[in-house]
């Protein structure tokens, strides 16, 4: 079998570091199911990674490796099907205000709070899925037809330091 060609009963997370390479190979066959309608209506597909695929970060190997993955399989597909008219980018999200930062929170106790977290943006702030959401909007619409292979960082600014 052919790689990003693996049937769906073939992956079967055992953990969580397989999870997240589970969650990055579900990526990759979505995409490739659905260039050939894409070719057709010249549209985009629009990745999430995150900041964290751009930059280590202690104890997050399995998380980290699979967010790069995204980043690097982003280029690779921009390459593959720029010809096809089909563009291919990835949104690289900061710290969301999401479910997920409530558990980050809780694991810590009162040693870190969302307070904390909002102080390590230059913004001030925590992101919010409207954010995120805004720029899928660009990158989906026709402002955004010349650019592909993009991995485009809606952090606040906290890797402009980086």
């Amino acid at each position: 079998m052919a790689p990003l060609e693996i049937r769906h009963r073939s992956v079967r997370p055992i953990s969580a570091k397989h999870a997240q390479a589970s969650r990055f190979l579900q990526q990759s066959l979505i995409a490739r199911h659905c260039v050939p309608h894409l070719r057709q209506t010249r549209g985009s597909i629009i990745n999430i990674a995150s900041v964290a695929g751009l930059k280590g970060t202690p104890g997050a190997v399995a998380y980290n490796s699979s967010k790069s993955a995204v980043v690097g399989m982003t280029k690779c597909m921009a390459l593959d099907f720029a010809a096809s008219g089909v563009r291919v980018n990835c949104i690289c999200p900061g710290v969301i205000d999401t479910p997920m930062v409530d558990a980050v929170l809780a694991h810590h106790g009162e040693a870190f709070t969302r307070e904390d977290l909002a102080r390590r943006h230059p913004l001030g702030r925590l992101g919010t899925p409207e954010d995120i959401a805004g720029a899928v909007s660009f990158l989906a619409s026709d402002d955004a037809s010349w650019i592909t292979g993009t991995a485009l960082v809606v952090d606040g600014g906290s890797m402009a330091g980086v």
